[in-house]
């Protein structure tokens, strides 16, 4: 079979291939359909490839998203394909390699504080997310939860992409006709209306529990409504200003276009539509799978990278996994000319078919026995595949065991055998001993990984137990789920900073389900985790039908509505990072994936005695440590709403103007759009030349004096000057915005910073500054939209 495929994908070929002999009475043919049905359903996947779309749409191939690496010439499309087609695929020449779908798995008001982000929240200057985009790919949003409403009852959710519906007559279809789209004036609409018209929800009830829910609200939830025990606010998340786009996505592989590839296009989802309106992106991904090469180079771990290649005020924040009591890992080496055997139980209640993957050194060579009990079924060569029938002698509950083996695969990975267990036509798989016999034919030892897929009720290894018995154990190493290995996602473990729900004996260690380092290889070069963040009793919003409006007993909202609940697992620790990333892209958000990563190193609180880099990474996330790095080398005024909601301009040093005064602004027509639009209202004052060309005079002087000066610096922050600059945007479109200068708190330390550059500046400042004092103060004092109308109604029109 082609080389290309993955092991999932010759699965299907497989099983297709299996149709016709089970018509004819194939006993083991059967075995492999019959979990399938009696007809075949399209297949997704994720396509690298490097030449010629149309090419793969010729042979069959359904598409629903395509990413273009920025420097490099290859792309990943993701879609489906019916079985049958999937051999002509693979055979076309520039297609690098075909991947099948995965599938992924789910892995507050104590919790803010411990990572230090409450302190950001407050004061004159106040970071809370404000014009950031929180994009979150999980189970669903309770939408209707208050935590995502603004307090004038409008949704702070820009964009509802449920891949899990289809659109009827009245719906607006997803992307490339996946799901439906709700946009933010659709969500409105059924806040303030009919809510039934939007029928995106999480599963509160189902397996994920509201995953999605719980996890948007730890990185975004304002935590406004109130329980019957605490006041509003209290379970506030970590970007409460935050915009929010969200992805509800399909998590089983009975979807029609799911698992893996639904991350790919959901990815692709996110970041283009920050994109389209300007913003700063930070995504989250609170699920992960355990089969793959554990390496970094699935193609759902690539598409991160190439979303970030190039590409400032992004980020992806991924769950490390939940494996390390799991039993789900074994690690060690086969002698030369030795073997080893590898334990593993199946249990009763496994309702699916089970995976186990063996990964082994590329330049090593390995042959595979498998025992069932102390029946060997079969030995599979290095580089073959293998078909076996366990538990034969029960005529209603054989089945089938397929072995797929890769070897000199592609992007330097190790060798491989996949190990499918399929589910018997009658039943569950029994409960059973195995053992994995690894054959070393050569001289050289040969090291090795097994991951079993992470499912309830999963197959597991043998328990470690001490003291050891020579036995190859489960490992608690090498636990990070895919794709938190992925190079340039920010893989995030779980840190206790309680052990229970009243707070009684807190802890500051990792936590011992928290999936551990390091990647299976290359490991120096891709450290992981990145850093740890608290994961155990986060409360956080909870999905509940009580959050329709008037659904809610006011006198007791907590034991009426369940609001709010507590959840543990690195799902929970991921959002803390993720609202972290959003805050320091308010700051800034010109910051590339590296620059991120410098400052949260540079930020964090280092782990307790005897904790290494594979258990926590760089240590504690510390939010107002990780802001003051970033305002310490960026300086004043790189504020998102001006600058990212303008094009995305304001590096380092720059001003909230995106770094360039208004007169230095020749060309309208290549302006970002926010200040085409400030530069519009301001020329339409009866003094606005002037005031333009007084600021393109003095923009350079007063700038170097605010980021050199501290007693400058000083003043413009309790002015509230990032601030102010974000309501004089906000004032050139909305006349309903808050003015710039509101409280006369601010206005008074804006004169004295308004005295101190007068004291400080050069005489031509100075004089400019006596000159043009209430021309300015005049302007700051009401929205700059309302002040044009009265002199140019149709500017504003």
């Amino acid at each position: 079979m082609n080389s290309k495929l993955s092991p999932e994908l010759r699965h299907h070929v497989r099983v297709h291939a299996a149709r016709s002999r089970a018509a004819r009475g194939d006993a083991l043919a059967s075995a492999l359909v019959e979990p399938f049905g009696a007809e075949p359903g399209p297949v997704g996947l994720a396509i690298a490839f490097t030449g010629s779309l149309e090419d793969l749409k010729a042979a069959g191939f359904q598409v629903r998203s395509v990413l273009s690496h920025p420097t490099r010439s290859f792309s990943i499309a993701t879609g489906t394909v019916m079985p049958e087609h999937l051999e002509a695929l693979a055979a076309i020449e520039h297609v690098v390699e075909l991947e099948g779908d995965l599938r992924m798995r789910p892995q507050l008001n104590f919790s803010v504080p411990e990572i230090r982000a409450d302190a950001v929240h407050v004061g004159p200057v106040q970071y809370r997310g404000k014009c950031v985009i929180v994009g979150v790919i999980d189970s669903g949003i309770d939408w209707r939860h208050a935590s995502f409403v603004t307090p004038a009852g409008d949704t702070r959710i820009l964009a509802l992409w449920d891949m899990r519906l289809t659109a009827n007559a009245t719906e607006q279809a997803g992307p490339n006709g996946v799901g439906v789209l709700y946009d933010q004036s659709h969500l409105n609409s059924a806040l303030h209306g009919d809510p039934g018209s939007v029928r995106s929800l999480d599963d509160e009830a189902g397996d994920e529990g509201g995953h999605g829910t719980h996890v948007t609200g730890i990185a975004a939830g304002n935590g406004i409504p109130a329980t019957c025990c605490h006041t509003g606010k209290t379970y506030v998340g970590v970007a409460p200003e935050a915009d929010i786009v969200f992805v509800r996505y399909p998590l089983s592989l009975g979807a029609e276009f799911g698992a893996s590839s639904g991350m790919i296009a959901a990815l692709g989802f996110i970041f283009e539509f920050a994109k389209g309106v300007n913003k700063p992106a930070v995504a989250n991904i609170s699920l992960g799978a355990n089969l793959g090469p554990h390496d970094g180079t699935s193609l759902l771990e690539q598409t991160i990278d190439m979303l970030m290649a190039d590409a400032p005020g992004r980020a992806v924040v991924v769950a490390a996994g939940n494996e390390t009591k799991e039993r789900t890992h074994v690690q060690g080496s086969v002698p030369g000319h030795g073997n080893v055997e590898v334990e593993f139980s199946t249990r009763d209640g496994f309702e699916s078919f089970a995976q186990v993957d063996v990964w082994y050194a590329r330049a090593g060579t390995l042959n595979l026995e498998l025992i069932e009990g102390s029946t060997s079924l079969g030995t599979t060569l290095h580089g073959q595949d293998g078909i076996y029938v366990a538990n034969d002698h029960d005529a209603t509950r054989f089945f089938p065991v397929v072995v797929d083996g890769t070897i000199n695969g592609l992007y330097g990975r190790d060798n491989n055998f996949r190990i499918r267990m399929q589910r018997p036509r009658s039943g569950n798989i029994p409960t059973e001993d195995w053992k994995l016999n690894l054959i070393n034919p050569s001289a050289t030892a040969v090291t090795f990984h097994c991951w079993i897929e992470s499912v309830t009720h999963q197959p597991v290894f043998l328990a470690q137990v001490n003291p050891p018995d020579g036995k190859v154990r489960a490992s608690a190493d090498a636990t990070l789920t895919i794709p938190s290995t992925a190079a340039t996602a920010f893989c995030v473990a779980n840190h206790e900073s309680r052990t229970d729900f009243w707070n009684c004996f807190p802890s500051t260690g990792i936590r011992d389900s928290s999936s551990r380092g390091p990647v299976a290889r290359n490991a120096a070069a891709n450290p992981k985790p990145d850093l740890a963040a608290p994961g155990l009793q986060i409360t956080s919003a909870k999905a509940d039908a009580a959050n329709l409006p008037g659904n809610c007993c006011s006198c007791c909202p907590d034991a009426c509505c369940c609001l709010y609940q507590d959840l543990d697992g690195t799902s929970m620790s991921a959002p803390h990072v993720t609202g972290a990333i959003a805050l320091m892209l308010e700051l800034n958000p010109r910051l590339t994936r590296e620059g991120i990563f410098k400052h949260l190193k540079a930020s964090a609180r280092p782990p307790p005695p005897g904790g290494t880099p594979e258990t926590w990474g760089m240590g504690k996330l510390d939010v107002q440590a990780a802001m003051q790095s970033v305002w310490a080398e960026s300086g004043w005024g790189n504020d998102a709403c001006a600058s990212s909601s303008g094009g995305g301009g304001g590096g380092g040093g720059g001003g909230g103007l995106s770094g360039m005064s208004l007169a230095e602004m020749p060309r309208a027509s290549v302006l970002p759009p926010s200040l085409r639009i400030l530069r519009a209202r301001l020329l339409a004052l009866p003094e606005g030349e002037l005031l333009a060309s007084t600021v393109s005079r003095h923009f350079s002087e007063v700038r170097r004096l605010i980021n050199t000066n501290r007693r400058v610096a000083t003043l413009w922050h309790r002015g509230s000057g990032p601030r102010m600059l974000r309501c004089l945007l906000d004032g050139a479109l909305d006349p309903r915005a808050p003015a710039a200068l509101e409280a006369q708190a601010q206005r008074e330390y804006v004169e004295r910073w308004w005295g101190l550059l007068a004291r400080y500046g050069s005489p031509k400042l100075r004089a400019g500054l006596v000159r043009h004092r209430e021309r300015v103060f005049n302007l700051l004092s009401s929205p700059l939209a309302a002040q044009v109308h009265a002199f140019s109604p149709e500017v504003v029109q």
